[in-house]
């Protein structure tokens, strides 16, 4: 997917995993997989960001029992929140200098707010948020 905020790319695996990685940014359409293998979707943004690319499609979107792993230098869904649509699904996220992590999840089935689970994903445990080795 280019780095370029179009809010109409669409990543769709199918039942495959999916694992994106930038020097820098990386700016979401939308990314869509029903796998359940650890991690389902890996995202990361090693100097940068994990940017919502737009509204008009829903960020990312796993099935149940499926993970994501998010690593971010400067900020997850920071100025935007990331929209998902994640039932029964654990998540991780690492944001290590700057900005904010913002995730709104919902399910498409209802459009009712869902629970995740935090945990551990690929390596990456919990929801970490500022200077390495510092929890906020």
């Amino acid at each position: 997917m280019a780095d370029n905020g179009a809010d109409s790319a669409v990543i769709n695996a199918g039942s495959g995993q999916i694992d994106i990685d930038a020097d820098v940014n990386v700016t979401l359409g939308s990314i869509q997989t029903t796998s359940t293998t650890e991690p389902s979707i890996e995202i990361d943004a090693i100097a940068g960001a994990v940017i919502d690319g737009g509204d008009a499609a829903t960020d990312i979107v796993i099935g149940a029992g499926g993970t994501l792993a998010i690593r971010a230098a400067t900020g997850v869904g920071s100025a935007d929140a990331l929209d998902t649509d994640m039932t029964t699904t654990e998540i991780a996220v690492s944001n290590s200098t700057s900005g904010n992590v913002q995730i709104f999840n919902s399910t498409a089935t209802g459009g009712d707010d869902a629970s995740l689970t935090v945990g551990t994903v690929d390596s990456t445990v919990g929801i970490v948020n500022g200077e390495p080795g510092r929890s906020s």
